[in-house]
């Protein structure tokens, strides 16, 4: 099945790169199994060990293509459940608070073309995004 669904992503995906990446992965597990014969205890046995190797963010990708290739299994008649519905992703605490040092802002406004220096500056000081400075009228400033 992970062949017939790389055929498909490379054609209808752009992230295939990283289906085919996490399908290595889960080939370890799942390899020999065919679909019927993966539960959704397999699936937990697979985030369990995995989630030792690598970030939670990892896991998940990795659970949400396996998801992927069983609800397109059941799409073309090739399988009958989805054991991955079952389980629970893991929690992903991902966000990272980061700001430009004064050195970083200054060289970032060097390295701008003139035209785009008011942005850069605007969105510095005011945290404002792309869209928000693009809309800004005389009337808002």
């Amino acid at each position: 099945m992970a062949a017939k669904y790389m055929d498909w992503a490379r054609v209808n995906k752009r992230s295939w790169d990283r289906d085919e990446l996490s399908l290595k992965h889960l080939a370890k597990e799942f390899g020999g199994k065919r679909l019927d014969q993966v539960s959704a205890f397999h699936v937990e046995r697979y985030k369990s060990r995995r989630r030792a190797e690598v970030a939670p963010a990892t896991v998940n990708r990795e659970l949400a293509c396996l998801r992927h290739v069983f609800s397109k299994a059941i799409a073309w008649g090739l399988a009958g459940d989805n054991p991955v519905r079952k389980v629970r992703l893991f929690r992903e605490d991902n966000q990272r608070l980061r700001f430009l040092t004064v050195e970083e802002f200054k060289n970032l406004v060097a390295c701008c073309p003139e035209h785009l220096r008011p942005l850069v500056i605007a969105a510095f000081h005011t945290g404002m995004r792309r869209g928000e400075l693009l809309r800004l009228q005389w009337v808002d400033v």
